[in-house]
């Protein structure tokens, strides 16, 4: 059954941890690994992909979703994570379930509430459910399931409600304006009640009993009731077990382990997911290496953790500097993946929502509207600032995802433009002070020329090409915060 309504929810899981779970995280990504790989099975295993690890299994046509958490507390049906884990399983099981058999897993090294009696019989289960624990679980889960979904429901409804409200006072009495406003606020509504029917056929498919007997028993849980510290011991001790039973491994095991574990950091820190996957034929090609390979590789990262630490926040702390300085490597680096930076272009609805949430912005639009209005453009006036407002807030939603998703690189790039276009703007502000036959309008054009050549030396500096718009949007974010002029005041 194809439930793409569904899709509304599906959650983007791109961001990488930096706390205590991102060692136990990777090293349960990596045991993965290893197990296939001794299996034999040619499993496709991508990092933080829908969720924490993924295994795809093309041939049998078999996929798993694990969710790995480290955490000191423990869980009931209540915590938070157990919800969000469950609410995300069932998307991607509404998602994969017509192509797939699936298995969804919940890891962790903590242990279940003493008084979550419910979920100490589901995890015990392990998919064994007699009629009435399973009648139980599947009322619990489709409320949980449920209870997602109107609470985004009634967040998209009061989104597109602001947006009638914000065109109905713009209402006058002009009726050749008043019309356009009137067909706006018709097209969103439209668009709010096809919303609310998808909304509708989601709360259908969780109904059926029969969807939810069948997720439910999908669903594993591994509570492994030991500390931090001692589930990453004992998983670093597994998989030095399992590599030291690879035949066609002649290095020391350690050595190895802090290689394909580098090998999985940097799988899962990649902006596409086609770069996020760990293969048979790649640990193959990885265990072919040369000891001093994998050395110079894994850069004593993670074959220093095992020589040069007592305690397990010495060992996390010194893997996440050295991991930070390997990135800022990668980030000069001419071989980098990232060949281009577009400038991603948002809706209207979202554009507009941003404009009403955010009280500093509705200030710095007025700032550029009248900063425009002064060019001098007459009836192309209101056409740039459409123009103008389209860019910089698309500019600014788009670094927010970026800083969201963990696209660390390229947000850092747009950040390192930035700084630049913004010299440029403050050293062309002193100038036009000075001068005393300044054209507002001759100054607008040949800017952008100035920031066109300036993003020109950027590219060639960092080796990736740059969209045009990108310099443009900030420069009109610069004039909305009002450093930048555009006429004489």
């Amino acid at each position: 059954m194809s439930n793409s309504e569904l899709a509304l929810f599906k959650k983007d899981t791109d961001a990488i941890a930096t706390n205590r779970g991102f060692l136990y995280q990777y090293l349960k990504t990596l045991n993965t690994w290893i197990k296939n790989f001794i299996e034999g099975n040619k499993v496709e295993i991508y990092c933080e992909t829908e969720d924490d690890i993924k295994e795809l299994d093309l041939i049998n046509s078999i996929v798993r979703f694990s969710q790995v958490k480290c955490y000191s507390t423990s869980f009931s049906l209540k915590s938070e994570d157990i919800q969000k884990s469950i609410f995300n399983f069932f998307i991607l099981y509404a998602e994969y379930n017509c192509k797939y058999s699936g298995e969804f897993q919940f890891i962790t090294n903590s242990m279940i509430s003493k008084r979550s009696t419910l979920l100490k019989k589901w995890a015990k289960s392990n998919g064994d459910l007699n009629k009435d624990l399973l009648d139980e679980l599947i009322d619990e889960v489709k409320s949980i399931v449920k209870d997602f979904i109107n609470k985004e429901k009634d967040a998209q409804i009061k989104k597109y409600d602001d947006m009638v409200s914000t065109r109905v006072s713009k209402m006058s009495s002009d009726p050749s304006k008043d019309s356009k406003i009137q067909q706006s606020i018709d097209q969103i509504q439209s668009k709010k009640s096809h919303l609310i029917n998808q909304y509708g056929k989601a709360i259908e498919y969780v109904e059926n009993d029969r969807v939810l007997k069948d997720f439910v028993a999908k669903i594993k849980w591994v509570f492994e009731e030991k500390s931090a510290e001692e589930s990453i011991e004992i998983l670093k001790a597994e998989n030095i077990e399992l590599i030291s039973k690879i035949k066609q491994i002649e290095g020391a095991p350690k050595t190895m382990e802090a290689r394909l574990l580098t090998e999985v950091f940097h799988k899962s820190s990649q902006s596409l997911v086609e770069h996020r996957v760990l293969t048979h034929d790649l640990f193959l090609k990885i265990i072919k290496e040369s000891e001093e390979e994998m050395l110079k590789k894994a850069d004593m990262i993670l074959v220093s953790i095992y020589f040069r630490f007592d305690t397990l926040e010495g060992k996390l702390d010194t893997l996440i500097a050295e991991l930070v300085d390997k990135e800022k490597e990668r980030f000069t680096n001419k071989n980098n993946e990232i060949q281009k930076i577009d400038l991603h272009f948002f809706e209207d609805e979202e554009i507009e929502q941003l404009l009403i949430e955010k009280e500093e912005e509705k200030k710095n639009q007025s700032n550029l509207e009248k900063k425009i209005s002064n060019i001098g453009l007459d009836g192309d006036t209101d056409f740039l600032i459409s123009i103008a407002t389209t860019n910089r807030c698309s500019y600014l939603l788009y670094l927010e995802e970026l800083r969201l998703s963990g696209r660390t690189i390229e947000y850092k790039l747009i950040k390192s433009l930035e700084q630049k276009v913004r010299r440029l703007c403050f050293n062309q502000v002193r100038k036009n002070q000075k001068d005393e036959n300044f054209n507002s309008h001759k100054f607008w054009l040949g800017f952008q020329d100035v920031l066109t050549e300036e993003s020109r030396l950027f590219e060639k500096d960092k080796d990736i090409e740059i969209d045009d718009e990108i310099v443009f949007a900030q420069m009109y974010q610069i004039a909305a915060e009002c450093p930048l002029r555009w006429h004489k005041e």
